[in-house]
């Protein structure tokens, strides 16, 4: 459903993502953990239209989703909801809306 495939990123010249792969199927649960500076919001961002990537694919549902604009993502069914719960925790939910 969700694929990102050798994902590099960053910000202006500061590169954040080496190489991310992952793939998340329907109905499984994936959480991103690390140490602050990780890059754990840059995959968030990536992955939802806010940061393009260098080089590396997302693609949702087989379509890659790359330079795609975060409305047309929302539609797509990969909103972003920062700050959820109390442990203002970014969370990426894929799937129906």
């Amino acid at each position: 459903m969700l694929q990102i495939k050798n994902l590099q990123t960053g910000y202006d010249k500061k590169q954040v993502l080496f190489g991310m792969s992952l793939n998340i199927e329907p109905g499984e649960i994936v959480a991103i953990i690390g140490p602050n500076g990780s890059g754990k919001s840059t995959t968030l961002k990536t992955v939802c239209g806010l940061v393009q990537p260098w080089e590396g694919d997302v693609s949702f549902e087989g379509t890659i989703t790359n330079g795609s604009n975060p409305a047309k993502n929302v539609r797509r069914g990969i909103p972003v909801i920062w700050g959820a719960n109390s442990a203002r925790l970014p969370m990426v939910r894929v799937g129906v809306s």
